[in-house]
């Protein structure tokens, strides 16, 4: 069956209908709407009932009544008596069987109702604000951790006016810059307030639109709230503010609304007493907060494990495999809060890097730690990058937290090997022959095997990469001279590999300190991740 033809909207329209739905009309957006009841707790809610007519999207349901038992504030119904039944995206909807799912939904929207009469819901109220929090614009975070002060701006994007709030505004201005957001920023009065109730909407009035209704419904949630926002809006008209923000800090997030002052007039601020009512009617714009500052960003994706903010990080080599790398471990926080990532790098950027590296054309001919510098600091402008186009031998290293040698030459390897403290973990990552392999190696302890170690090992055909002879393969010829040619996604594979070690380090996880990862699938792996200790015959541990 075609879930989209004629026969199957007949099919699910005849089916309500022996449910008690009635058709009603198609909405703007071509919707079946349906008229009908839902039985729950005892009681018939006049409803409609909206389904997709390609039944991709999970069918709308909008209480006509909202029971008076759940005014003013009810979990999971808006305020114009929609009722969130489903969470977006956590369902699959059987488009081969259009009449099932839809009734499906009916039953399920039945069953959350009578869940919310019983108060059985109450705390998805609290989790889901953020989605009844009806912004009008966003109110963009970029604030770092503990900071001294906190200031808000406003801002034109497209028409509409944004607020701002900022730890660093220079910084915050690039970021809005490199977003393609070139508005300059206007400071605005910012009232920071406390609450200690989470945030819940109104089902009988919503969302709020001036001052009256911005505390009527604080003074349901908490009066203590309320009497702090009245009191401060009190003091900032007498400031002849044209906009005001008032950013909330609740237990579950931060919301935020600002008040637009322009139609206050001039003689009302000039009275020494200021009569309340007569903020009441200020227009007011609800703004979703939408953080953007590195801790965020960094530690959105890895919750309950520590991010590399304020570490000390050094990348050697910023080719093939550090390039990808050192954008992963930005994204990963290298960079933020105290610490710092260093690239080094001596050689230029050519033509014939491009087919494998993550800089392009801009970076033509350009020093890669420094074009490196440059690109991730426009993908991650909060990021504390330093570039030394050196060669890692002419660099001190001295207090680095972590070192990396990406650049996959032996000779540097035993040489790092030999010259950091014993304090300092090394991290070797590098693409075995041509493509076949990447491995990495991390030496953190006196015991642990160093890069030196595991190629004594590998002479005596012990801890190799793959079961097969390592094949030799070369190309190129005349002024480009000859290289080993792999694929690019062998280079994301090394760095992945590294940033996979990088992550568990910081976290204090045991680890196998040597892992490898086929990466042509002609071969057979011969070594599993293992912890190999130190070589009795390497010089370098041996001394």
């Amino acid at each position: 069956m075609n879930p989209e033809s004629v026969d199957s909207i007949a099919n699910v329209v005849a089916v309500l209908k022996n449910r008690g739905f009635n058709f009603e009309r198609r909405s703007n957006d071509g919707w079946i709407v349906l008229k009908g009841l839902l039985t729950a707790a005892g009681e018939v809610h006049p409803v409609l009932f909206s389904f997709d007519p390609k039944f991709i999207e999970i069918p709308r349901v909008r209480l006509l009544k909202v029971p008076s038992s759940l005014l003013p504030i009810a979990p999971h119904i808006d305020g114009n008596g929609g009722l969130c039944y489903i969470a977006n995206g956590t369902v699959t909807l059987d488009i081969c069987d259009p009449v099932g799912q839809t009734l499906a939904c009916l039953e399920r929207a039945e069953n959350i109702l009578e869940k919310i009469i019983n108060n059985e819901l109450i705390e998805d109220l609290e989790e889901e604000f953020f989605a009844y929090w009806n912004f009008g614009t966003f109110c963009i975070s970029d604030v770092a951790p503990q900071p001294t002060l906190v200031l808000a701006f406003s801002i034109d994007i497209s028409g509409s006016t944004w607020t701002i709030l900022s730890d660093n505004i220079d910084r915050t201005s690039r970021l809005l810059m490199l977003a393609g957001h070139k508005s300059k920023p206007k400071p605005i009065p910012v009232y920071h307030l406390k609450t200690s109730t989470k945030a819940r909407p109104r089902t009988d009035s919503w969302p709020p639109n001036d001052v009256k209704s911005i505390l009527a419904w604080q003074g349901k949630l908490d009066s203590n709230c309320r009497k702090k926002i009245e009191s401060s809006l009190l003091t900032a008209a007498k400031l002849a503010p044209t906009l005001v923000l008032f950013v909330i800090n609740s237990p579950l997030m931060k919301y935020a609304f600002s008040v637009d002052f322009s139609s206050f007039k001039k003689n009302q601020r000039k009275s020494k007493f200021i009569d309340a009512r007569s903020i009441y009617p200020l227009p007011i714009t609800p703004h979703a907060v939408i953080r953007v500052d590195s801790e965020y960003i960094t530690t959105r994706n890895i919750p309950n494990r520590v991010s590399l903010a304020d570490k000390r990080i050094a990348i050697v080599g910023c080719g093939t495999i550090g390039g990808f790398l050192a954008e992963q471990l930005a994204k990963m926080g290298a960079g933020t809060g105290k610490g710092h990532l260093m690239l080094i790098d001596d050689d230029i950027m050519m033509p014939q890097n491009m087919g494998r590296h993550r800089l392009g054309i801009p970076s033509l001919f350009m020093n890669k730690a420094d074009a490196l510098f440059i690109e991730i600091g426009m993908q991650s402008p909060g990021v504390h990058i330093v570039s030394l186009p050196k060669k890692a031998q002419q660099v001190d290293l001295t207090g680095m937290d972590l070192v990396i040698d990406a650049t996959g030459e032996e000779s540097l390897g035993h040489w790092l090997a030999n010259k950091l403290s014993p304090n300092i973990p090394l991290l070797t990552v590098w693409i075995d022959g041509p493509g076949v392999a990447v491995r990495g190696l991390i030496k953190s302890k006196a015991d642990d095997a160093c890069f030196r170690c595991l190629k004594e090992y590998e002479r005596q055909k012990q801890l190799t990469s793959i079961v097969e002879e390592l094949p030799k393969v070369t190309a190129g010829a005349g002024c480009e001279g000859l290289y080993v040619p792999f694929p690019a996604y062998v280079s994301s594979h090394a760095a992945n590999l590294g940033a996979e070690m990088v992550l568990d380090w910081v976290n204090g996880i045991t680890m196998k300190n040597l892992r490898t990862r086929i990466t042509d699938s002609k071969y057979t792996l011969a070594t599993s991740d293992c912890s190999p200790t130190t070589h009795p015959g390497c010089p370098l541990c041996r001394t």
